[in-house]
């Protein structure tokens, strides 16, 4: 089910976000060989997504390359794959056939682009899909780049777990930055829809997160923390966002939270900033607990 050329052929547009900062696409090596770059061990000749600005490189992966389907119903292992085994083949990561080809498609393409031989990888969503995550926690566990713009991500996690988990207390992440998508279940849940407790620059933006226990979730320790949430529109959670700071910078800019139960809670916190941000029809709108 994986694509034999990971890095396969794309057209030119490029995600307005990237424009400014990754200004060309090279449409093969050839072609980026001729502004005197150099070809990864791993790359086909022939078919490769590379864009190049400020003297870095940037690959670009979709879900889509590792068999995500995004049809918003459920696409369980077994549907693909006779044997746990098989599908271990493809994603070594996986560890029941009742998992979701589309979150085991994600898990792989943010593994892959944390693995490039590049300054960073971006892995962008298919404009219209609805991905199935069923019951697992996408993972991201090194500096990586997500455009899910015009697309939605569905999630049966529960039970203060989060649908998209930002670093681990073994593998903290220096760099991560979201944009776009329908985040959250159809039904409320006691989940996350962000955990970046062991980020230490997180950066989301232009989100639609719903139904949860708290849209954005963190927990800071040390100064080195900074989250910057930018046009987020957060429904029908306890907690828009929950953030334990204990030192850092937190700044939440043009967001409209509504229907939430508390709409920002912010503890610990001295660097705080908060610009034209709507919260309506909330019991508590903010909150702040031993806040300087």
């Amino acid at each position: 089910i994986l694509c034999s050329a990971s890095w396969a052929a794309i057209d030119a547009n490029q995600p307005s976000q990237y424009k400014d900062q990754i200004p060309r696409l090279y449409n093969n090596w050839t072609e980026y060989l001729a502004s005197s770059g150099t070809i990864p061990e791993d790359a086909n000749s022939n078919e490769v997504r590379v864009w190049k600005g400020n003297n870095n490189l940037a690959y670009v992966l979709t879900p889509e390359d590792y068999g995500a389907i995004g049809d918003g119903t459920s696409n369980p292992l077994s549907e693909t794959y006779a044997s746990l085994s098989a599908a271990q083949d493809d994603f070594s990561f996986v560890t029941s056939l009742t998992q979701e080809i589309d979150w085991a498609a994600w898990q792989a393409a943010v593994n892959a682009a944390a693995d490039t031989v590049a300054v960073y990888g971006i892995v962008k969503a298919k404009s219209g899909a609805k991905y199935d995550f069923g019951s697992d926690t996408l993972q991201i566990l090194d500096t990586c780049y997500v455009d899910c713009e015009g697309a939605a991500i569905d999630s049966d996690v529960t039970d203060a777990n989060s649908i998209i988990q930002v670093g681990n207390a073994a593998n903290q992440v220096f760099y991560f930055t979201w944009t776009g998508g329908a985040i959250g279940p159809a039904i409320a849940t006691t989940a996350y829809g962000f955990d970046t407790t062991y980020c230490r620059v997180s950066i989301i933006k232009d989100a639609y997160i719903a139904n949860l226990a708290a849209g954005i979730y963190g927990s800071g320790a040390g100064a080195w923390h900074t989250w910057t949430f930018l046009n987020n529109k957060i429904q029908s959670c306890t907690a828009g966002v929950d953030i334990t700071m204990n030192g850092g910078v937190l700044d939440i800019q043009d967001g409209y939270i509504f229907s939430c139960t508390t709409g920002i809670k912010i503890t610990n916190g001295l660097g705080v900033k908060l610009s034209n941000v709507n919260v309506e029809s909330n019991v508590m709108p903010l909150h702040l607990i031993d806040c300087g």
